[in-house]
């Protein structure tokens, strides 16, 4: 499930659990919030350098990225609460008790312990 961003009331931004982890992106993007906000605000790429870099974005997803930066909110950690409640939105019904996921062996990806961690 995709959120939309109530500081973006355009809908340009928005946080789905599987792109990016979570983190604030572009909406039909892979392109974060982070990524543009660095790059305008740090000096290094002019607007026009960023839109030519990312045809896809334009001048009013630069502006949003621009406006949800300067509201301070997280731009790039998740905790592992955060995910997996967004997780659990986009998933929909709970799977059966007792089923598990199969993991190939050896299992590549061991599960951190929840203890709001940040990712």
């Amino acid at each position: 499930m995709t959120d939309a961003i109530p500081s973006d009331p355009g809908g340009r931004i928005v946080k789905d659990p599987l792109i990016l982890a979570g983190k604030p992106t572009v909406k039909g993007t892979r392109i974060s919030v982070e990524l543009v906000a660095g790059l305008a605000q740090g000096g290094a790429w002019s607007r026009e350098d960023i839109l030519r870099n990312y045809p896809r974005l334009t001048a009013e997803d630069i502006d949003a990225c621009l406006r949800y930066a300067a509201t301070g909110q997280p731009l790039s950690f998740v905790t592992w609460e955060e995910f997996e409640a967004m997780l659990d939105e986009s998933a929909g019904p709970a799977p059966a008790p007792g089923y598990v996921v199969p993991c190939p062996r050896p299992c590549p990806v061991q599960r951190p312990q929840l203890d709001g961690a940040r990712l």
